[in-house]
């Protein structure tokens, strides 16, 4: 082993040199190098979400424009797209329910809805501005000149209706009254029911107890059978009278009856536009075509 001693001088000095040339720095000096490498991370992973967002919500905004693509609101026949729900449900909800009735006779009492017929200057009937479309079976008691009755949803005063004309076969009646309420749109050629197509009863079905007036039930079109319509709208005692309408808020049938078997579920029955014109009304001299 060589002693210190015999080390030349000029080793020495080197190994000096190089120990403090590799001597770390001050623990400031690593703290700022530390925390400045931690901002550039942190930078970068700033950045990197921010990239993603954006294309991440360009690519949400690409989806949606293809789905509302894939879903006209028409088709190419101009014929308007029912099969979709409303645009707008709650706004479709109030202005069907402001034309909408529980109407009363005697012990019994169901629905009906208010129908444009467009009278002429010269009708008869001109003290009465407002028809409204129920079931025979709803005033059937009240005939022979018993009073009827309605509420509109909304109030509680019960209001006087005349008895215009009635249809037993068909099960279709027509109430007369002298108080001004809106009108609901009819469906036309273009908008008559498909099978699948969306629709929503509205009507006051009675349960003891409830003011159940003015309840909505949605479903679709199940089956057309003639100018019946079959719905999995739920239809119960009370919605007699009631119409049904598609998402556009036009009426395509009155709800007259459902199915009450325990082996049946859903299957309800609305009379189509077209009833109305066999018997009660004369639908040409109305202004409008079922």
């Amino acid at each position: 082993m060589k002693d210190k001693e015999n080390i030349p001088a000029e080793a020495s000095l080197e190994s000096e040199t190089t120990i403090e040339e590799v001597a770390p720095t001050s623990t400031s000096d690593t703290l700022h190098k530390v925390a400045a490498q931690n901002n550039g991370l942190r930078n970068a992973i700033l950045l990197t979400l921010v990239v993603a967002l954006f294309f991440g919500f360009q690519r949400i905004v690409e989806l949606e424009n293809k789905i509302e693509s894939l879903t006209p609101t028409a088709a190419a026949d101009g014929k308007p797209n029912l099969f979709l729900g409303p645009a707008d449900p709650e706004k479709l909800i109030n202005r069907v329910t402001k034309s909408t009735v529980t109407v009363y006779c005697g012990a019994y009492s169901g629905s009906g809805w208010v129908i444009d017929l467009a009278d002429g200057p010269d009708e008869w009937d001109d003290d009465y501005p407002t028809e409204i479309i129920t079931n025979h079976h709803v005033i059937e008691d009240c005939i022979d000149g018993d009073p009827i009755t309605f509420i509109r949803n909304g109030f509680v005063t019960e209001m006087e209706a005349v008895l215009y004309s009635w249809d037993k076969y068909e099960d279709m009646a027509m109430l007369m009254t002298d108080v001004e309420m809106p009108a609901l749109v009819t469906a036309t050629e273009k908008s008559r029911p498909e099978l699948g197509q969306w629709v929503m009863a509205i009507g006051s079905p009675g349960v003891e107890g409830f003011d159940l007036a003015g309840s909505i039930t949605f479903g679709h079109v199940s089956n057309i059978d003639d100018s019946v319509i079959v719905t999995d709208a739920a239809i119960n005692p009370g919605n007699s009278g009631g119409p049904l309408v598609n998402s556009r808020g036009q009426v395509i049938g009155t709800n007259s009856w459902g199915e009450r078997a325990d082996v049946y579920d859903n299957i309800g029955y609305s009379q189509g536009l077209p009833v109305l014109c066999r018997k009660l009304l004369e639908c040409d001299s109305f202004g409008w075509t079922p």
